[in-house]
C-alpha cells in the first residue's frame, strides 16, 4: 500500500530528524543535520502530498544545526566547528602539516580548511553560513594583517584600497621574487588579493 508506505518514511524520517537523537547517534551532528536537510528538502519534491511537512522537517534540521553554532563559547571553538573535517585525505594532509611546525600559521588563519563551512555552502544551508559568529571568524579572517581597518574611518580605508590599487603592479611583482619575507604575508592577505 503506497499511503501506508509514505506514512512509514515520514515517521521514520521524523525520528531521524529529533534533535536527541541527533545528538545520541551521530559522531558528527552538523553534519547529519546537513545531509538530512538536504536529503528532506530534496524529498519534498518526489512525495508531493507531503512536501509542507518534509520541508518543516528539513528545516528542523537547518535550525538545530544553527542551534549547535549558538552554543560555541570563543572564537578558538567556533574554529574546531568550522575546520572539522571527515575527508580522511584533509585529515592527513592537516596532520603533516602540523609535524612540520606549521601550526603558527594556523592560528594566524593562513591554514584554515573551513571545511565545515564549505559543506554548509555545498548543502545551502543559508542560516548557517548567516549566522554572526561565522561572519565574524570570516570578516576576522578577510581582513587580518590590515591593521585598524574594521575601526578605520572612511578616509582611511579608501586611501589604503587606492593605495593597494595604484601598486598593484609593483605589489605583485614584489611577492612573485620575495613571497616568504614579512611584507609578502599581507599581500598573501584575502582583502588584499
Amino acid at each position: 500500500d503506497s499511503l501506508r508506505h509514505s506514512q512509514t518514511r515520514m515517521n521514520a524520517y521524523r525520528a531521524l530528524a529529533s534533535p536527541s537523537l541527533m545528538i545520541l547517534s551521530s559522531d558528527d551532528p552538523i553534519l547529519t543535520a546537513f545531509e538530512l536537510s538536504w536529503e528532506l528538502y530534496h524529498l519534498s519534491f518526489s512525495e508531493v502530498e507531503f512536501k509542507e511537512e518534509y520541508i518543516k522537517l528539513s528545516e528542523q534540521c537547518t535550525k538545530f544545526a544553527v542551534d549547535l553554532l549558538d552554543q560555541t563559547r570563543g572564537s578558538q571553538e567556533l574554529k574546531v566547528i568550522l575546520n572539522r573535517t571527515t575527508d580522511q585525505q584533509e585529515i592527513l594532509a592537516l596532520e603533516e602539516t602540523t609535524e612540520h611546525g606549521d601550526q603558527g600559521d594556523q592560528s594566524a588563519g593562513h591554514n584554515m580548511n573551513l571545511s565545515r563551512f564549505k559543506l554548509a555552502i555545498e548543502y545551502r544551508q543559508k542560516e548557517f553560513i548567516a549566522h554572526p559568529n561565522c561572519q565574524q571568524l570570516l570578516s576576522h579572517i578577510w581582513y587580518q594583517g590590515i591593521p585598524g581597518w574594521r575601526q578605520g574611518t572612511i578616509f582611511y580605508k579608501a586611501g589604503f584600497t587606492f593605495l593597494i590599487s595604484a601598486t598593484f603592479p609593483f605589489t605583485s611583482l614584489f611577492y612573485i621574487l620575495f613571497p616568504f619575507t614579512k611584507p609578502a604575508k599581507v599581500l598573501k592577505n584575502p582583502f588584499v588579493k
